[in-house]
């Protein structure tokens, strides 16, 4: 008798994990920015700019606290991404990406 092995399909496996978490992770959010930051699509301006964002979002979250400023800056960055172009996986990703920022926003308000 052959055992089967399961295979790790990585583009299926984070869209998963988002769905699992919620989308408003910001766990979530760091995979997909390292994936965009490593396929070009992300400036470097904007790579640091979410990664802030998501540091002062963290810190807030682990406190269950609130914080407007926080979730407009979110609200923000994501609508600015949507309107990023890019192959067909880079758009799913920033699609994702939105999708968690939009989420980890509703979190803070």
């Amino acid at each position: 008798n052959r055992q089967r092995k399961a295979v790790w399909q990585p583009r299926h496996h984070h869209a998963a994990r988002g769905r699992l978490l919620g989308g408003a992770d910001p766990a979530v959010a760091r995979a997909y920015i390292d994936q965009l930051d490593r396929s070009g699509t992300l400036a470097e301006g904007t790579t640091a700019d979410l990664r802030s964002a998501l540091d002062r979002a963290a810190t807030h979250l682990v406190r269950d606290g609130r914080d407007a400023g926080v979730a407009a800056r979110l609200t923000s960055l994501g609508a600015m991404l949507g309107e990023a172009d890019g192959d067909a996986p880079a758009r799913r990703r920033l699609s994702g990406l939105v999708e968690t920022l939009n989420g980890i926003a509703a979190r803070l308000r």
